[in-house]
């Protein structure tokens, strides 16, 4: 063999070195489609129906037993910080399953709760499927999810900015399960930043304007303002398939 075909060769060997890990690289990548729309309280989630899964979903054998949270008192701060590292829901956060436990007959009583499962600073972050009769530890989201938690209201009467930052990890089936991140000023109507997808194993910041909030323009000068995220999934493919669901850290919301 001559030293050209030597050549090829050990080309030919690096390249097939190589191809792994342009195909771990590629596969890691941030890939999540966005959305906006209103989403209101009590109202179930209207997400488009599907074919039948191809396998029925396999409710955990871990419930939590978690009971909902009390209807928050209407004064707090202009400023608020959570990490989930603490007992949760507290102050003025409310979480709850917004399509209750018989729409439809098959579903279940989930909402946030604070998880140790993945975290970006500390040992907890929020989860939407802990919390409530049903709650259980990840991973894994149900089907026919549209689990609620809110904080508020606060008050952006004379502020200048007021806006909501946040860490997320999001590993949901692209284009049917969203985690939303939503204002509201009368805690009904509320307008939703929505993202699908997955952050490729780590977690991303977030933020809301409340200045900018999609669909409604600037909630500054009002006296009550409520801010929260919302997780949805539809009847179909969720977590038992080995999507995680929305993890939510770091939240700050900085009224100015």
């Amino acid at each position: 063999m001559n030293s050209k075909q030597w050549m090829k060769v050990v080309l030919a060997v690096l390249v097939l070195a190589l191809l792994p890990v342009a195909v771990v690289s590629a596969a890691g990548k941030v890939n999540m489609q966005q959305k906006t729309g209103v989403a209101v309280v009590g109202v179930p989630a209207d997400l488009p129906a599907r074919d039948a899964p191809a396998k029925p979903w396999v409710f955990p054998n871990n419930p939590l037993g978690l009971e909902k949270a009390n209807v928050p008192s209407p004064n707090m701060p202009l400023t608020w910080k959570e990490s989930w590292e603490f007992a949760w829901p507290n102050g003025t956060w409310l979480t709850w399953d917004n399509n209750g436990t018989d729409y439809p007959s098959d579903n279940y009583d989930l909402c946030w709760n604070d998880v140790s499962y993945r975290d970006s600073k500390g040992n907890w972050s929020g989860w939407p499927a802990a919390g409530c009769g049903d709650g259980y530890s990840p991973p894994g989201y149900a089907p026919n999810m549209d689990s609620w938690m809110t904080l508020g209201p606060v008050s952006t009467s004379g502020a200048k900015s007021a806006k909501l930052t946040y860490k997320y990890f999001l590993h949901t089936e692209m284009n049917y399960d969203w985690l939303g991140v939503c204002a509201s000023v009368d805690n009904f109507n509320y307008y939703c930043s929505w993202r699908s997808g997955t952050t490729a194993g780590k977690f991303l910041k977030g933020t809301l304007d409340l200045k900018n909030v999609p669909g409604y323009g600037s909630m500054l000068g009002n006296p009550y303002v409520w801010v929260g995220y919302i997780f949805q999934s539809d009847s179909s493919v969720s977590g038992d398939y080995g999507y995680e669901g929305a993890y939510i850290d770091e939240f700050a919301l900085t009224i100015k």
